[in-house]
């Protein structure tokens, strides 16, 4: 199977990327990483860094939703794969005790947990779309822009989403891929933010990009045919009727990332 010009292999691997980059930053947001033993941060490692068996089980769930399953399918297949390795029910997470709290059906799991899966398949879902550089319909519910305003843990975990699914395209198109969220200077990380704060006030891909083409200018950024830090030049400084497909698909990706952790954080 391929997608516009892309391969199953790097279709997968970029929306694999952008899901557990997505499901990194909720699960920061809601409090469930901390206080974690060593064996259970392991398993929170950036994407690049992931441990293989969490790369693979990430990479499967991503198949699955390309295959149609809706977020309670894929918690089951999930579960029947704990099942299978000796995973069992545990109130605390424990990666060497094998026991997890959302080792239960789907209709037991608390609002918080239904969420996660809700993100994945959106996330999923968007990176198709954008490789596929397809605009689509989505069904996610309208923002509450009053309370997101100023809920700082939802802002953040949309700019660490968007940030990373944006690396993750960047590198499927062939483009040179930015830091990762952790370790991103402080221009990109507002810039995040404001893309963030401009999806809350209801912005589209176009107005979200013409923000973000005003706010580089203002730092002294021009137009350049290559990204070059050093000179502030980047390719993507054109009004938006201007850029190629690509970027267009990019800024619709951006958009969808961050409306689908906003949804479930807000």
């Amino acid at each position: 199977m391929t997608e516009g010009n892309f391969s199953t292999e790097v279709l997968v691997e970029a929306a694999a990327h952008a899901a557990y980059e997505a499901n990194r930053a909720y699960c920061a947001a809601i409090g469930e990483l901390s206080g974690l033993s060593w064996a259970d941060a392991e398993k929170w490692r950036p994407w690049a860094s992931a441990p293989e068996w969490q790369r693979a089980s990430t990479k499967n769930s991503v198949l699955g939703v390309i295959g149609g399953e809706t977020p309670e399918q894929a918690h089951e297949r999930w579960f029947a794969e704990k099942a299978a390795d000796g995973w069992r029910y545990g109130p605390v997470r424990s990666q060497e005790g094998k026991e997890d709290p959302c080792f239960v059906p789907y209709e037991e799991l608390p609002p918080g947990q239904k969420r996660k899966n809700r993100i994945r398949v959106a996330v999923v879902q968007a990176m198709i779309s954008a490789l596929g550089d397809r605009a689509r319909s989505t069904d996610l519910p309208p923002l509450n822009a009053e309370m997101l305003q100023n809920n700082e843990r939802a802002i953040s975990a949309a700019a660490h989403a968007l940030h990373e699914a944006s690396r993750a395209y960047r590198v499927a198109i062939g483009e040179i891929s930015h830091p990762g969220w952790q370790n991103i200077p402080d221009w990109q990380e507002a810039n995040a933010r404001g893309t963030v704060i401009a999806v809350i006030q209801g912005y589209t891909p176009e107005m979200a990009h013409e923000r973000w083409r005003s706010q580089m200018e203002l730092h002294g950024w021009s137009w350049g045919p290559e990204e070059d830090i050093g000179a502030k030049k980047h390719p993507c400084l054109a009004r938006y009727s201007l850029l190629p497909p690509k970027h267009h698909a990019k800024s619709r990706l951006c958009v969808e990332v961050a409306r689908a952790m906003l949804s479930a954080l807000g």
